[in-house]
């Protein structure tokens, strides 16, 4: 089953939470804020297809830092995001 991550980003740690297909939650976690704490986070719940992270002021070096270590990121505006 393919798995899907929405990343609530923070100054020191940001929560990670993982669904399946289906919408079910699969898991989730508190992690400290840096690129390689995320992704080893994401791989704990296998593959995961694509990760969602809000926009703001840490998404730029996180997510840049993410696609760096391999995983599919998506920047959203949560404002607009439907």
């Amino acid at each position: 089953m393919k798995h899907y991550s929405g990343i609530d980003l923070s100054t020191e740690t940001s929560h990670v939470y993982v669904v399946g297909t289906d919408g079910r939650k699969v898991g989730s976690t508190c992690v400290d804020t840096t690129p390689a704490a995320i992704a080893a986070a994401l791989e704990s719940y296998g593959p995961v297809e694509r990760a969602a992270i809000e926009t703001g002021r840490m998404t730029p070096s996180v997510a840049l830092g993410l696609r760096e270590l391999g995983v599919a990121i998506v920047c959203i505006d949560t404002r607009q995001a439907h």
